[in-house]
């Protein structure tokens, strides 16, 4: 699946913004981490926690994102 489908089946318009939030969240970028998956049964996982804001992901501030988990 292409990685604008993702991104914007999550509400995010822009392929670029959510890789950069998946590369944040995750510490990896999407293809790494597609080739990861790719390459073992195991996939690499995180917990995410995400803000409560009304307002879609990628119109998140800086101030939003001190819930997500690193």
């Amino acid at each position: 699946m292409k990685l604008a489908t993702i991104g914007a089946a999550v509400g995010y318009e822009s392929e670029s913004s959510f890789g950069k939030v998946f590369r944040r969240v995750m510490g990896i970028s999407p293809g790494q981490y597609r080739r990861r998956t790719n390459e073992s049964t195991r996939p690499v996982t995180r917990t995410v926690t995400v803000p409560r804001t009304g307002r879609p992901p990628n119109e998140l501030r800086a101030d939003d994102r001190s819930g997500v988990a690193r």
